[in-house]
C-alpha cells in the first residue's frame, strides 16, 4: 500500500517540476515580450522560474533516486543530506533574489549555515547515517523562517513584478513548512504516540506534501496560462 503513496508522491512531484520548467522555457522565449526592465540581462521573471525550476527538478530527482535506494534495501539519510545540502541553497537564492533589505538577504546565511553545520554535527554525510528527530524539526523551522522573511519582504511591495505569484509561492512554502514541524514534532518526540496513530500521521505528512506540490504545479501552471494570454495579446 505504502508503494502506491510513494508512486503518487513522485508523480505529482514530477509533475509540478515539468510545469515549472514550461513556464520558465515560455519566459526564456519570450523574454523581450514579458520583461519590464531594458537592461540586456536576464529579468528578474526568468531568473526566478529558472531557480524555482532547478530547484522543484532537483527535488524530484533526489526523491526518486532516494526511493529508489529504499526498495533495494539500502536507504539511508546519506542521500537526502546531500539533497538539503545542494537544493536548499537554490530555493534561498531565489527568496534572497525578490528581497529587497540586505540585512533580510544576509539572514539567509545562518539559516543555511544551521543546517550544514547540523548535518556536520551529526555526521550526516556518512553513509550509515540516519535521520533525526533534530534534525527534522530544524529543518522545517529554518525553512519556515525563510520563507516568512519572503513573505514579509514581498507585501511591503505590492505593486512589484509578479506580486501575486509571487505571494501565491511564498504563502503555500509557509503553510506547508509550518504544518510539516507540527507533524515531525508530534511523530518524533511523542515516545508513548501509539504505533498506529503514528503510521496515520506519517501517511497524513505524505499526502501534505503530495497536496503542496500539487498547488505549486497548479500555481505554476495558472501563471503559464496568463503569460500565453499576455504574449498572444502582447
Amino acid at each position: 500500500m505504502f508503494s502506491r503513496e510513494l508512486l503518487i508522491y513522485e508523480i505529482t512531484l514530477g509533475l509540478c517540476s515539468i510545469s515549472a520548467i514550461c513556464f520558465w522555457l515560455l519566459v526564456r522565449k519570450n523574454i523581450r515580450t514579458v520583461q519590464f526592465t531594458p537592461q540586456l540581462e536576464p529579468s528578474p521573471v526568468l531568473k526566478s522560474a529558472f531557480l524555482l525550476a532547478a530547484y522543484l527538478t532537483g527535488c524530484f530527482a533526489f526523491e526518486v533516486f532516494a526511493v529508489y535506494k529504499m526498495k533495494q534495501h539500502e536507504y539511508n539519510f546519506f542521500v537526502y543530506a546531500i539533497y538539503f545540502t545542494v537544493c536548499l541553497p537554490v530555493l534561498f537564492s531565489f527568496y534572497s533574489l525578490h528581497l529587497t533589505r540586505v540585512w533580510k538577504k544576509m539572514l539567509l546565511i545562518p539559516l543555511y549555515g544551521t543546517v550544514i553545520g547540523l548535518l556536520l554535527y551529526q555526521n550526516s554525510y556518512n553513509k550509515r547515517s540516519v535521520l533525526t528527530p533534530t534534525f527534522s524539526i530544524t529543518l522545517d523551522v529554518v525553512c519556515f523562517i525563510a520563507a516568512l522573511i519572503f513573505i514579509s519582504d514581498i507585501l511591503i511591495q505590492p505593486k512589484r513584478q509578479q506580486f501575486n505569484f509571487l505571494l501565491k509561492i511564498g504563502i503555500a512554502f509557509l503553510i506547508f513548512n509550518f504544518l510539516s514541524s507540527m507533524m515531525t514534532s508530534i511523530i518524533q518526540f511523542d515516545v508513548e504516540f501509539p504505533e498506529d496513530q503514528r503510521a496515520l500521521f506519517f501517511y497524513l505528512h505524505l499526502y501534505m506534501a503530495m497536496s503542496f506540490y500539487a498547488l505549486i504545479g497548479v500555481i505554476f501552471w495558472i501563471e503559464f496560462m496568463n503569460l500565453r494570454k499576455q504574449i498572444r495579446h502582447g
